[in-house]
């Protein structure tokens, strides 16, 4: 509540008790009388809003006794400014500059304010001489430079709170990527058992007929090729569940031209194909550098090729082919991987980069697109399937020329 004072002390009788104050100090006595007719006394109840944030700056406000906080905010999670006292100035800088508060002013305990409105401030400033105007313009520089203190060690404080909350959502982070690996990892070993068992066994039957059995070299050449597939059929579980179980958290990006990753691909992809020979057709139209880890890029091109072929072979698809292409595309490096086989059920198009989600191949326990997912994620690129029309499988990578900043 706001009363107009017309009881014991006039605006003459209280501008006598700020002449120590920054404004009106120096000012003789008759001065300052003078001044005060140019002023309006209003007594404030507590708990009472004298101005808010946002409203139009129409006043100036000398605090003549009492308590009051300057805030930010709403009134029920203010941010405090400063906290008000006998001899105190607000709202000058509104007034100064037409402009809006910048933060609400509100009695603590009931307070009575010496007023100055606009009109009555201009006057001021031209009929009561310069003393008034020096006062003032060192007010302001004193205000400003405090104003600034305050805001900077706000700043501080809120970015130390951030620092704080950002290590603390980092460790909740870790902490449940943590969990979640361990519960992955756990339903992985559960499936290694399953999934291991057929090919240990037959490993072990292979290399009892052949340390056994009497066979003709044909037999033996025969059952030797079975037991190297069963143990190539071995190994890229094993190394399946070794990619996925280092999750490497490091990625080291160099300028790397994109031809030397397919040159390494063709070469691996022959060596481990040989026992079904299809057609690879890599294409590179790129010639610029990208930044890649180019260990981490060959092993993602690499597990797409292997998944692709195993599904032609499983489904003994006629003229088996894989088309890598690498093009510039705007300002990312494109890579796509094609195959001529059945494609991918439409129910799990959407959970393909999960973990252990597999279909169309004999081996392999479904880590391979969560690992190829993981590598090009981590250069800040994508990789998505996209549906064609026709029979086949179609994988597109995009992976930025430009670093990703931290």
């Amino acid at each position: 509540m706001v009363n107009i004072s017309k009881n014991v002390k006039s605006a003459s009788e209280w501008i006598l008790t700020l002449k120590d104050t920054h404004l009106f100090q120096n000012i003789p006595d008759q001065q300052l009388i003078n001044i005060s007719r140019y002023t309006t006394v209003e007594q404030y109840d507590a708990e009472t809003i004298v101005f808010r944030e946002g409203e139009p700056g129409k006043k100036i406000f000398f605090q003549l006794d009492g308590e009051t906080i300057l805030f930010l905010g709403s009134e029920e999670s203010p941010t405090i400014l400063t906290t008000g006292k006998p001899g105190d100035c607000f709202g000058e800088m509104a007034v100064i500059e037409d402009e809006p508060r910048s933060a609400s002013l509100k009695t603590q305990t009931p307070a009575h304010f010496l007023i100055i409105d606009e009109m009555n401030f201009e006057k001021l400033l031209s009929v009561e001489g310069s003393r008034f105007a020096i006062n003032l313009m060192k007010f302001l520089s004193q205000r400003l430079r405090q104003t600034d203190n305050m805001l900077i060690d706000m700043l501080q404080k809120k970015n130390k709170k951030l620092e704080e909350t950002l290590t603390l959502l980092k460790d909740t982070q870790n902490e449940l990527l943590q969990q979640e690996r361990l519960s992955t990892l756990g339903k992985m070993a559960s499936m290694i058992v399953h999934d291991l068992r057929n090919p240990v066994t037959s490993v072990s039957t292979m290399g009892y007929v052949l340390a056994h059995q009497d066979l003709t070299e044909e037999q033996r050449i025969h059952y030797g090729d079975m037991l190297n597939d069963e143990i190539q059929r071995l190994v890229g579980m094993i190394e399946e569940i070794l990619l996925f179980a280092k999750d490497p958290s490091t990625i080291h990006l160099q300028p790397t031209e994109p031809r030397q990753i397919l040159e390494q691909l063709e070469g691996e992809f022959t060596q481990i194909t040989h026992a079904w020979p299809i057609t690879l057709q890599l294409e590179c139209s790129t010639t610029r550098l990208y930044p890649l880890d180019a260990n981490r890029t060959h092993r993602a091109l690499m597990n797409l090729c292997k998944n692709a072929w195993e599904a032609l072979r499983y489904a003994k698809t006629e003229n088996p082919y894989i088309q890598v292409k690498m093009c510039d595309a705007e300002e990312y490096l494109e890579i796509k991987v094609e195959d001529n086989g059945p494609g991918i059920p439409t129910e799990i198009q959407k959970s393909l980069f999960d973990p252990f989600v597999s279909h169309g191949k004999a081996t392999g326990i479904g880590l391979g697109l969560t690992i190829v997912k993981k590598a090009i994620e981590d250069h800040n690129g994508f990789v998505q399937y996209i549906p064609t029309e026709k029979e086949g499988t179609l994988f597109q990578i995009r992976i930025p020329q430009k670093k990703a900043t931290t």
